[in-house]
């Protein structure tokens, strides 16, 4: 049976709680790329995503620099009584209810989306992510890199040092 290691990140964080907010913005391409096999969610580096609502965790499980290049899998922990507030944008957005119990709701109509629950919200659809328990509601979501701009920056900055390999001869 082939074994998997976790290579320790200095930029990890112990748990939700007592975490402090870094970027991805300030992992170095080789950083984000590293060989990771398996490794607990919430050692993931913590994003900044107060914009979508108060005391929310965001981290990126996939993503460039982390395995897929095109799309990301973000893994959002939402405390009691807290909302995404609604939106909509241009791409289809798929989720999984990891723990708690949640709500989505899809143009204005509510679904349960607790703990073992998948939803698919279509390109273009009002949508709102919310904790309908009093304990943490965790759940993973997928979207296009070009729909997290954690995502894209992280895109852009490898893009970046890609064509610098490419145009530097010492690289070689």
């Amino acid at each position: 049976m082939e074994q998997y290691h976790e290579k320790k990140s200095t930029s990890a964080v112990s748990g939700p709680c007592d975490a402090s907010v870094s970027d991805l913005d300030s992992a170095s391409p080789e950083e984000l790329s590293e060989e990771v096999h398996t490794g607990p969610l919430d050692a993931l580096p913590l994003l900044d995503a107060s914009a979508l609502a108060p005391g929310i965790l965001k981290r990126i499980v996939f993503g460039p620099g982390r395995f897929w290049q095109d799309w990301v899998m973000r893994y959002f922990v939402l405390p009691p009584g807290q909302k995404v507030p609604s939106h909509a944008h241009d791409w289809d957005h798929l989720a999984v209810a990891l723990q708690g119990d949640g709500r989505l709701v899809v143009n204005g109509e509510a679904h349960q989306f607790s703990q073992g629950h998948w939803g698919h919200v279509p390109a273009g659809a009002s949508h709102a992510f919310e904790n309908a328990g009093n304990e943490p509601f965790a759940f993973l979501c997928i979207v296009p890199t070009s729909g997290d701009p954690h995502a894209k920056r992280a895109q852009h900055r490898l893009a970046r040092k890609n064509r610098g390999a490419a145009e530097d001869p010492s690289e070689a």
